[in-house]
């Protein structure tokens, strides 16, 4: 007798991948119990209710109302982690954050922090040397680089008194805001992808290693939310998504690149150019009204450092670093000859982008809030961070944006040529960027060590100008996947075809490599913008003087 297979309710994969959650951060709290009995609670809370969620979810079933006490238990199994680390913490991991933080100090004391050195706060707040940013001359990066709203979330916990790890804490309050944000936005069946964002070790290596992109998070999400329909919000909740979009920019540089998109994306909205304009510019008008109100006390102070500091990371030449398509000069010695060809391939990717948008806006429309990753793969500084940011963004605007409207552009006869003409230019960049060889051949000739240490305290150099103009180079070590301080030598002038040893010296200890690890030598110059390397350099295979 055949048996009857009844149909049963399918897994409701919303509720099982929240408790999985849960689960995944009671485990990740239950290492304090040695701190305190409390975290053994909440570690058990955290994991019991993540096994019934799981267990319910399998089944078919739901929990009504469950959503509220998923988010809460998430982010309190991530706090209590997030402040273990934070309080563990021998400072700041980055200048970013120190610099905002001092900033912030800064202008409680009444002091402009656009005309301030805020060098002080490297040593005060303990960010090590390897994540200090200098420009290609070996000058140590010293001023307020980003808008006022990279600081104004810090005052808080300043004016209570709270100094150490003050940002470090606030940063954590913003993304936990973020993930509720996030998880609320989203269609109730996705709503798991914000608890996953939530417990990626990328996401949150980033914000306890000093990243503040976090701060432009939970504007950004209500502005990536619904963004085509802002037309049709009714009376003053259309102002929403703009000030949040204002907001966002006012945070960080990384914003400003999705404005064209977005823009652009606001007028092929309407079959109506001029009404599609009009929305746009309206849009436009809020945003850049939020920004200029955000940033007004620095514009009416001295509008000229306001204007250098948030625009010193797009004009600075600054030291190349990143996990983009700059590696090929960093690691492969290919390309090093003219360093501007990576920012001119991130300007072409815009360009493009926004051509593409026009003539396939059907497709391209989920890639709004995107599109800055893919431009900024191809830039000289290209982080991690600006690569891998954006996706929470985009996958919301993604899951809550409606189809493109079917309307009908005659932009069929330019397509394809236009696709051709871009497709040259890049080729063509690529093929410079090649064919741009590092002016200058390193090899390393011997190492001096430091007593007992085993540290390399001094480096000798075999140095060759392959060009036909005197080179001024600047030296520096990457050891950790980025170039890290200048080392200091004599006079480095090297006529042309000519070649030279060049003694380097040790900056400061932690600058030293073990003499059992791998190193390159990096050498910038500033003009022209160049990067030779050593390439991947054995300290133990190296002789000693």
């Amino acid at each position: 007798m055949d048996r009857v297979h009844q149909e049963r309710d399918p897994i409701d994969l919303n509720l099982a991948f929240s408790g999985l959650f849960l689960i995944f951060w009671g485990l990740r709290v239950w290492p304090a119990v040695m701190l305190s009995s409390v975290f053994s609670v909440i570690s058990l809370v955290l994991i019991g209710f993540g096994l019934g969620c799981v267990g319910l979810g399998l089944v078919g079933k739901t929990l009504k109302h469950y959503r509220v006490p998923v988010v809460v238990l998430f982010n309190l199994g991530f706090m209590v982690w997030a402040v273990i680390h934070i309080m563990a913490a021998a400072g700041y991991g980055t200048d970013e954050i120190a610099f905002d933080q001092w900033a912030a100090q800064l202008l409680i004391r009444g002091v402009n922090p656009y005309t301030a050195n805020l060098t002080p706060a490297l040593s005060h707040l303990g960010v090590p040397h390897i994540y200090f940013t200098y420009t290609l001359t070996g000058q140590l990066v010293h001023q307020l680089s980003y808008p006022a709203m990279a600081i104004y979330p810090y005052l808080p916990l300043l004016w209570g008194g709270v100094a150490r790890g003050s940002a470090l804490f606030t940063d954590t309050v913003f993304w936990m805001i973020s993930i509720a944000l996030f998880y609320a936005l989203l269609p109730k069946k996705y709503q798991w992808l914000a608890l996953l964002c939530g417990s990626l070790s990328i996401y949150n290596t980033y914000l306890l290693g000093g990243v503040t992109d976090v701060l432009f998070f939970p504007f950004l999400l209500v502005a990536a939310y619904r963004w085509d329909r802002f037309n049709q919000l009714p009376g003053y909740w259309r102002w929403g998504p703009p000030v949040a979009f204002g907001l966002a920019a006012a945070v960080k540089q990384t914003v400003w690149f999705v404005a064209p998109f977005l823009f652009l994306a606001l007028i092929l909205e309407q079959n109506d150019n001029k009404k599609g304009l009009m929305t746009a510019w309206r849009y436009a008008l809020i945003a850049l009204l939020t920004f200029a109100v955000i940033n007004a006390p620095f514009i009416i102070v001295n509008f000229g450092a306001w204007l250098h500091g948030i625009l010193l990371p797009l004009t600075e030449p600054t030291l190349p670093a990143g996990q983009g398509f700059i590696d090929l000069a960093l690691f492969t010695r290919i390309g090093g000859g003219a360093l501007s060809l990576f920012n001119d391939l991130g300007i072409l990717f815009l360009v493009a982008g926004l051509l593409f948008l026009y003539t396939d806006y059907s497709l391209l429309k989920p890639l709004i809030f995107f599109m800055p990753s893919l431009i900024l793969f191809w830039s000289s500084r290209s982080f991690g961070s600006y690569l891998i940011d954006l996706v929470p963004f985009a996958i919301l605007s993604g899951l809550t944006i409606t189809p493109a409207p079917g309307f009908s552009r005659n932009v069929a006869r330019w397509r394809k040529p236009g696709a051709v003409s871009l497709g040259t230019v890049f080729l063509g960049l690529v093929a410079a960027i090649v064919l741009s060889p590092a002016p200058l051949t390193i090899s390393v000739a011997k190492l001096q060590a430091v007593g007992q240490s085993g540290r390399v305290a001094r480096i000798t150099l075999s140095v060759t100008n392959h060009t036909r103009r005197v080179l001024r180079p600047h030296f520096a070590l990457t050891t950790t996947g980025q170039p890290t301080g200048f080392w200091a030598a004599p006079d480095t002038s090297l006529k042309p075809y000519a070649t030279a040893t060049i003694a380097l010296q040790a900056p400061y200890p932690s600058a030293m490599p073990a003499l059992r690890s791998n190193f390159i030598v990096d050498a910038f110059t500033a003009n022209p913008d160049t990067l030779s390397t050593s390439g991947i350099c054995h300290a133990w295979t190296i002789p000693r003087s």
